[in-house]
């Protein structure tokens, strides 16, 4: 078949940002639930990631586009283009919500006009279109993730993590297409938070720092992934940078979605984990939890070894650390981890056990002979939304020991007074690691039948 021309090509982005646009009006001017905006609208990027991918590479974003052409993967004319398209098809969407909805209930604030400080909105922005662009880079871009079918899930719900983690902040807009059809459909209503001259400004100041974002996502693309760029495949250094970047996301999603008070908490963060194990799983493992971690060592398959294995678990410390301190600076706040009630009983079962779920899940479909192919991201985020959900009401939940340290180190650097019950947690989420890594050794025993291979090799680059 002919490759597409270009003329189909941006017809692909501009319907698929109207797509897009349309969703954020109807979910947000319709008066559906918060609960399920950011999902309704990470679906909708999903779906038509995987019908115009093909077509024109389904980006629907400017920042995006920019990404990829400082990737090298697009000339800049070209991307121009796009840009066109993709802002064309997001004034199109206002302009049909208008006529749909009548008057526009949404209010384009730009960054003055909120609740919430400058730095705040414009750090939610740089930091999850970063997300957004660098998840892009990996499972579409990459060498290393060609002909996977993960790629519309992985991009779409990053949406999900960054709509409920920062949402009420932002507006989790991630996209310059987004905030000037929402400027524009304010207009449109006369429903502007601001002055007009302070709406373009707090627009002009939206696309910087998704920009900017864009430009640091290809930054650590390029940092991590120097084989797409023709150089030598990166070391020890990038794995572990990678579980830095990978729990710091997880983390900063956990931290924000839970002071943001949203009901689908649990569902963002298991989308977050999702989405930087396809992004990064190639790389690293993609473990992002000290008791993952533990739990593939104590196979002693030769997956991993104690001195790898320690600095992974410095890495992912690191990250959640720094992910506390980020998303207590956005909320002026902070909060500890405390069982439901004083009831220690109670919490400490539900994270040994619901520990034992995700890193028993981990080691089945991500680290054995025969490993899962595209569904091993999925499989193990949605342990996190399971234990998520399920263990709340004992104050339990967390299932990593990185996060349980990093939450109370912000706590504590917020005023807070828990600080010893991040250890404490940590504490149950390694016994809930060990559980797992002796059950899996009576499940899985013809996986211990031959030596395995050593870290970095066929480990299905999900968990090394």
């Amino acid at each position: 078949m002919a490759p597409p021309t270009l003329q189909a090509r941006l017809t692909s982005e501009a319907v698929g940002t109207f797509v897009l646009c349309l969703t954020v009006f109807g979910n947000v001017v319709g008066g559906t639930s918060s609960t399920f905006v950011a999902l309704s609208i990470a679906s909708s990027l999903m779906i038509m990631i995987y019908a115009l991918g093909e077509i024109s590479g389904a980006h629907f974003n400017p920042a995006v586009s920019v990404a990829i052409s400082l990737s090298k993967q697009q000339d800049w004319p070209t991307t121009v283009k796009y840009v066109g398209a993709q802002c064309s098809g997001g004034l199109v969407a206002a302009l049909v919500s208008f006529f749909i909805f009548g008057g526009h209930s949404i209010k384009f604030s730009g960054l003055t006009g909120g609740s919430h400080a400058v730095e705040a909105i414009g750090l939610c922005e740089l930091l999850y279109t970063m997300m957004l662009c660098f998840v892009v880079l990996n499972v579409a871009c990459s060498k290393s993730t060609a002909g996977n079918q993960f790629f519309g899930l992985a991009i779409g719900y990053v949406i999900v993590a960054g709509g409920c983690a920062v949402g009420s902040v932002s507006g989790g807009h991630l996209n310059p297409a987004v905030s000037l059809a929402v400027f524009f459909g304010s207009v449109l209503s006369g429903n502007l938070g601001v002055a007009m001259g302070s709406a373009v400004a707090g627009v002009v100041g939206y696309f910087a720092f998704q920009l900017a974002g864009a430009y640091l996502a290809c930054q650590l693309f390029k940092y991590l992934k120097p084989e797409d760029f023709g150089a030598a495949p990166g070391g020890e250094t990038q794995k572990l940078v990678a579980e830095a970047v990978g729990t710091f996301f997880l983390v900063l999603t956990a931290g924000c979605s839970i002071l943001n008070g949203t009901l689908t908490a649990a569902l963002a963060i298991g989308s977050a984990l999702m989405c930087m194990i396809y992004a990064l799983g190639s790389l690293s493992g993609a473990n992002f939890n000290p008791s993952v971690t533990l739990a593939i060592l104590a196979t002693g398959r030769g997956l991993t070894n104690a001195q790898l294995a320690g600095k992974y678990i410095v890495a992912q410390t690191t990250g959640a650390i720094v992910a506390g301190l980020a998303y207590s600076f956005i909320y002026g706040k902070a909060f500890g981890l405390a069982p439901a009630e004083g009831a220690w009983y109670s919490v400490g079962m539900a994270e040994v056990l619901f520990t034992f779920l995700l890193c028993f899940v981990v080691l089945a479909v991500a680290t054995t002979k025969a490993p899962s192919k595209d569904m091993f991201g999925f499989a193990i985020g949605s342990c996190v939304t399971v234990g998520g959900f399920a263990a709340a009401a004992t104050g339990g939940g967390c299932l990593n020991p990185a996060a349980a340290i990093g939450i109370s180190v912000a706590d504590k650097v917020f005023g807070g007074s828990h600080l010893l019950n991040g250890v404490g947690y940590a504490l149950m989420e390694v016994a809930g690691a060990l559980l797992a890594a002796g059950v899996f050794t009576q499940t899985h025993a013809s996986e211990f039948k031959d030596s395995a291979p050593a870290m970095g090799g066929s480990q299905k680059k999900s968990v090394k």
